[in-house]
């Protein structure tokens, strides 16, 4: 029972994560931080082939969950995202901000250094530049992926290699990634086209996301390698740093390509903002019960954890 229970937490641990796929701004690697399951998720990783059994039960269910979670949720996402996406993009806002005195709870115990304030602002601002490029630059790729040429199957092995970074690296989204060259919306139209049993580009878009997975694959255990280092070797400046890129997220969340085109719609339709406040407190709320759901979970552990004293 109980390892079925683990089994369902997991599933719904790798659902988040896959939502982190669509949503921009979002990171899968924060969702991981905030619901307390990306130490073990790393571990998993980088020791993969050491304890192969141990790793690989781990991370299937969550391998499930994020396949599952994308195939359920991309379009209903992709209508929300064309009809309500300020709705949508302020719920998620709301959520990572009032989960965030659960990430500083890692940190509050040790000695504050003025060098942590350097490490917090240097991810913060790697977050919020990703969001503010891809405002700048607009890339519009839109043709390659109707003619599908030689060189777009190799540009996608560097592709999968970055947003294997944006999963391990907390804070950092990939779908804010691939807004920013341009990737993201022909990407989604590809796997919505799928899911709508349109299959007419199907031979180029299994090579496009084979060439991804590659680089996905080799960047994601290399990558988890270091993080699990500097997790244990320098605990409390990576968590500074994983801070600053998560609360980085929250501002690029409002600044990228898309929102930026969906703005002129809001002013016309005032009753979203309204909404979109709505949403954002509820999401704060929500989140914020669930970090002090957490932490009285964490204490009443440490009580039950406590042996009891000679003579009692």
């Amino acid at each position: 029972m109980k390892k079925f229970k683990n089994w369902l937490i997991n599933i719904l641990h790798g659902a988040l994560m896959g939502l982190a796929f669509i949503v921009p701004g979002i990171s899968g690697g924060a969702l991981a931080v905030i619901f307390k399951f990306y130490d073990k998720l790393i571990d998993a990783i980088s020791n993969l082939f050491k304890k192969f059994k141990e790793s690989f039960l781990y991370l299937l269910p969550i391998g499930i969950g994020v396949v599952l979670s994308v195939a359920i949720l991309i379009y209903p996402l992709k209508l929300a995202f064309e009809y309500i996406l300020f709705t949508i993009i302020a719920l998620f806002a709301g959520f990572i901000l009032g989960s965030m005195p659960g990430l500083f709870d890692n940190v509050k115990q040790s000695k504050f250094k003025p060098l942590y304030i350097l490490i917090f602002f240097i991810p913060f601002i790697i977050s919020v530049c990703l969001g503010v490029l891809s405002v700048v630059l607009k890339f519009d790729i839109v043709e390659p992926f109707t003619t599908f040429p030689w060189w777009l199957y190799l540009v996608m092995l560097p592709i999968g290699f970055i947003l294997s970074l944006t999963v391990v690296i907390p804070g950092v989204s990939g779908s804010a990634f691939l807004i920013t060259i341009g990737f993201y919306n022909p990407i989604i139209n590809m796997i919505t086209d799928i899911f709508k049993g349109n299959f007419t580009n199907i031979g180029p878009a299994i090579g496009i996301f084979f060439m991804a997975l590659v680089g996905f694959v080799i960047g994601f255990f290399s990558v988890a390698k270091l993080m699990s280092f500097l997790l244990k070797k320098y605990a409390v400046p990576t968590m500074y740093g994983i801070i600053g890129f998560v609360a980085g997220s929250i501002i690029a969340l409002f600044v990228n390509n898309d929102i930026f085109a969906y703005y002129p719609l809001l002013f016309e339709r005032q009753w979203e903002i309204y909404v979109g406040v709505i949403t954002f407190i509820a999401g704060l709320i929500a989140s914020y019960i669930l970090v002090r759901y957490g932490r009285k979970k964490e204490q009443e552990n440490k009580i039950e954890g406590e042996e009891p004293c000679p003579g009692n």
